[in-house]
């Protein structure tokens, strides 16, 4: 069994391990929360060694918008009780990344919400209060290759505006809040919806370029990590 492989760019350490980084932040009732309106709910629909659901689902729907690289789907192509799984799983991990102690100097995500959206999100998580200027795409990655990686939440400012972002078993969620410009608002705008589904192949992105760059570049490859081929590992 292939272990995983943790790199961290900020402390330029690259190591196989199956060790999980954990850090105690909620309480049970919340925990209990967390899970059930987000974590069962994608645990259905994510990539795992018997198949992918969720890609499965979209391969058979038409899409709302198609070009040479993209698919992008209108949610209501799928079931409402897994759009709505989705975006809860996506808003806690933002709000966890948010508020948890990253016991580090410099973490990937900072204080990407700020105070008011974090306060917002923390009463949609506990109550379903409504979010308004929350723009969501759920990348949905086509090449079953490179389904395995994981990555912690990070913020970084894009066309004038502060760009959520991780991944987890074949899904990339990207998020942007407020009234500002850009190119994911203006997307949802087209196809109707504050939330849309896209296909395409994670390793033509320039997110997976960027993990397989830090790989390779100055990192300090620890263990039996520094004798592996790195173009057969990134792909699994």
């Amino acid at each position: 069994m292939q272990q995983s492989v943790r790199i961290n760019k900020y402390e330029k350490t690259a190591i196989q391990t199956d060790r999980q980084i954990q850090q105690p932040l909620l309480c049970i009732d919340c925990e209990n929360l967390f899970s059930k309106y987000g974590e069962r709910i994608v645990g259905q629909l994510w990539s795992t060694s018997e198949g992918f659901p969720l890609y499965e689902m979209l391969k058979q729907r038409k899409p709302t918008v198609q070009n040479s690289s993209i698919a992008a789907f209108n949610t209501d192509v799928i079931d409402p009780a897994y759009v709505d799984g989705l975006f809860y799983f996506a808003i806690s991990i933002f709000w966890r990344a948010e508020v948890w102690d990253w016991q580090r100097a410099k973490n990937p995500y900072g204080t990407g919400l700020g105070s008011r959206y974090e306060s917002e999100f923390r009463k949609y998580l506990q109550y379903k209060f409504p979010l308004n200027n929350v723009y969501m795409c759920v990348d949905v990655n086509s090449n079953r290759d490179s389904c395995g990686i994981f990555s912690f939440p990070s913020c970084d400012r894009l066309e004038g505006s502060w760009y959520h972002s991780f991944c987890m078993l074949g899904l990339r969620f990207v998020m942007v809040v407020g009234g500002g410009k850009s190119k994911l608002k203006s997307a949802c705008e087209v196809i109707g919806s504050n939330m849309y589904f896209s296909l395409t192949d994670f390793r033509e992105s320039v997110a997976f370029r960027g993990i397989v760059s830090s790989a390779r570049g100055d990192v300090d490859r620890r263990g039996k990590f520094s004798s592996l081929d790195l173009d057969s590992l990134v792909g699994k």
